[in-house]
């Protein structure tokens, strides 16, 4: 038995790094031809030939959806047999949805790929390939070979394997079929699948708290896709259809309904974003959750949130012909992702748990992508560079935040810890893990010739454009950007210290490391975001630029504000070091006067703010009635109510005053999911209401 598992894990070693060699070669190649496509003369014009046949299939979209089905529902025909071989199949599989994928570039570039089932739900539903959703399934499929890769060998050590592979299986599908969605209706049934499967994902361990997680990310997706719902019920009458392929004006009818429907989108796609105040399920769900669902969780599931948010906005709101008259809305999307930013980051300074802290890093790292979509809005045709730098930042933090939870699930894997102050010099026994982590920290904290350094700077020329061109104040928005993007590096130097440097525990002394093959995916995605740092103007050239060609951007102004920033320039560097300076100074005072051990006060929790302020006007409004009476304890209240003691109407709001501060320090406190579903369904409704007032 077990020369057998050496031989499949040997098996699997020399297979996947044949497999990886071969992904690599395929993605060089096919970026060289982008970089240089007259270089490859006949082959160019092969693989052209050969994508513009795919393209004239119009079930392609289909295909690819199908793909991961197929090789999850083969995994689970297999049943009993080599788990090796299951995960052969399914990386394979994945390995063939990339060539695919890769194949339609340049079919795309002539235009969108359609298939429409008119009869679908009497409404219609409908899939598509255009150049803006190609860019999210690239991604998308590029990362999720790589964590399967490595979810084989993490895998090992889970129980319910195959329960894993299938549900993340069925992610894969949902994910892909809200990028391939080509109406809003059939993206609104995926967004529902995706919340169910992850929350599968979730739960997959089945303690009390990763139950717990999941419950509130369950409740926090069903009521994000409850507000969609509310949404499309709301738009249908006024547009007869929820195709992406016309522009609606929601905008020029102007009225109450529509800044309602547009609120509740808001919310709906904002609580898969992670947007502040929905982001509550997300620091819960990551340490729960196995750490391949964690990294595709952060790296790929939240920016479903940012692609519904553009496809709505885009298509049904702001088309060029109004594009002036949305100045409020940008504004307001900008604060957001202010807030976002700045919640996350103060929230992950403050954590012990190494997935907790990441995971308020993806808070706070999607606050900057909302920041640019609030800029693109905000300028309108002179928005291209605030669309740009969103986009390079979906896509940079997706390859930095997958790394790192692979990094932390590794570091868990093998220590068995994942509080990070009782970590420490696992340097000398995880060289490889620390080398990835330090990489792709660097990337997220935006130091020069790593990938975060290029769309962060794209970013803040699109905040100081919004300063320029609109007001002064967003000046204060740029000041806090650069405060947010030191503490980003404060962050990254605390989790890369207290984990692999210092001294190493004593329990670690004999730490053995085996099974190698994990770290081959985690450094081939390190290597690419050095990569992106050193040629920058890359990506921009071979997708950015083409994709806002299809969107109401002024062109000329776009390729100037992207093409043409010096991105090692000595004024963008300078900042660059005043970021990294402020960025270790904080380290070094939170390190040296304990900041990173704060903890928060009661008062600050949502249960708190929102319970106290009713128990406190039920004592005052008791004290007004009588000053003299004594309140009765709670004990004494049942003895009295049991023995059908005459109560007085004070006595009775005593009591329940008494058992909200009991209630909120026992049961309530332990549910963040319950206080914001009932805070925020109420919302709903109210706004359901208003609706047919408006």
């Amino acid at each position: 038995m077990i020369k057998k598992e050496r031989l499949g894990w040997a098996s699997f070693t020399v297979q996947s790094t044949v497999i990886t060699a071969l992904m690599v070669s395929v993605l060089v190649t096919f970026f060289a031809y982008l970089s240089v496509p007259e270089t490859f003369g006949p082959l160019a014009d092969a693989f052209e030939a050969w994508s513009l046949r795919l393209g004239n299939i119009p079930s392609i979209p289909l295909i690819i959806l199908a793909m991961p089905l197929v090789s999850g529902l083969i995994r689970i025909l297999l049943n009993q047999r080599s788990l090796t071989l299951k995960d052969e199949i399914l990386l394979i599989s994945d390995f063939i949805i990339v060539l695919l994928v890769l194949s339609l570039y340049p079919a795309l570039l002539e235009g969108p790929i359609r298939v429409v089932f008119a009869g679908g739900f009497g409404l219609g539903i409908s899939f598509q390939i255009t150049f803006f959703s190609y860019i999210f399934v690239l991604l998308s499929v590029i990362v999720w070979f790589f964590v399967m890769m490595y979810a084989h060998e993490y895998m090992k050590k889970e129980n319910h394997n195959r329960r894993f592979f299938v549900f993340l299986s069925l992610s894969y599908t949902a994910t892909l079929g809200i990028f391939l969605a080509g109406d809003l209706l059939t993206l609104f049934f995926a967004y529902e699948m995706l919340t169910i499967m992850t929350y599968l994902l979730v739960a997959h361990s089945q303690t009390e708290e990763s139950i717990d997680a999941a419950n509130e990310y369950l409740f926090m997706g069903i009521l994000g896709g409850f507000a969609i719902f509310v949404a499309l019920v709301l738009m249908y009458p006024l547009t007869g259809s929820f195709m992406f392929t016309e522009t609606y004006d929601l905008f020029a009818l102007g009225g109450g309904r529509i800044i309602l429907i547009l609120i509740l989108l808001m919310i709906g796609f904002g609580v898969k974003a992670g947007m502040f105040p929905l982001h509550v399920w997300l620091p819960k769900a990551h340490p729960v959750a196995p750490s391949p669902a964690s990294s595709l969780l952060s790296g790929i599931m939240i920016k479903v949130g940012v692609f519904g948010l553009f496809q709505t906005l885009f298509y049904f709101f702001i088309p060029s012909s109004i594009w002036s008259g949305n100045v409020w809305f940008g504004e307001m999307v900008i604060w957001l992702g202010i807030i976002t930013m700045v919640a996350g980051v103060f929230f992950a300074l403050i954590q012990s748990n190494i997935k907790k802290l990441l995971a308020y890093h993806s808070v706070s790292q999607m606050g900057y992508i909302l920041m640019g979509v609030g800029v693109a809005i905000l300028l309108g045709e002179k928005g291209g560079v605030g669309f740009t730098g969103a986009l390079y930042h979906i896509l940079n933090h997706a390859l930095f935040k997958s790394i790192l939870f692979m990094v932390a699930g590794l570091v868990i894997l093998r220590t068995h810890e994942s509080n990070m102050y009782e970590l420490g010099g696992l340097y000398k026994k995880l060289p490889i893990t620390m080398v990835v982590s330090i990489m792709a920290s660097l990337g997220i904290a935006g130091f020069p010739l790593f990938n975060g350094y290029v769309s962060k700077v794209i970013l803040h020329h699109a905040i100081v454009e919004a300063a320029t061109y609109h007001s002064p104040i967003f000046y204060v928005a740029e000041w806090i950007f650069i405060a947010v993007s030191a503490g980003t590096v404060a962050s990254f130097l605390k989790f890369n210290y207290f984990i692999f440097f210092g001294r190493l525990k004593e329990r670690f002394s004999d730490l053995l490391i085996k099974r190698r093959s994990v770290y081959l995916p985690m450094m081939v995605m390190a290597t690419s975001l050095f990569f992106i740092g050193i040629f920058p103007r890359f990506l921009s050239d071979a997708f950015f630029i083409p994709m806002s060609m299809a969107w109401p951007f002024d062109l000329d102004f776009t390729v100037h504000g992207v093409i043409d920033i010096p991105y090692f320039s000595l004024k963008d560097l300078t900042l660059t070091a005043g970021i990294w300076a402020g960025g270790i100074s904080l380290f070094v005072f939170g390190v040296k006067y304990h900041w990173f051990h704060l903890e928060l006060p009661g008062w600050l929790h949502i249960e708190y703010v929102m319970l106290y302020p009713l128990s406190a006007l039920l004592h005052g409004l008791l004290t007004l009635i009588d000053r003299d009476h004594t309140q009765m304890d709670l004990e004494t209240y049942e003895t009295y109510k049991a023995s059908n003691y005459k109560l007085t109407f004070k006595d009775h709001l005593v009591a329940f005053s008494d058992t909200l501060n009991q209630k909120y320090e026992g049961l309530i406190i332990k549910s963040d999911a319950l206080i914001y579903a009932i805070f925020l369904t109420g919302v709903v409704i109210v706004m359901g209401i208003l609706s047919f007032v408006v």
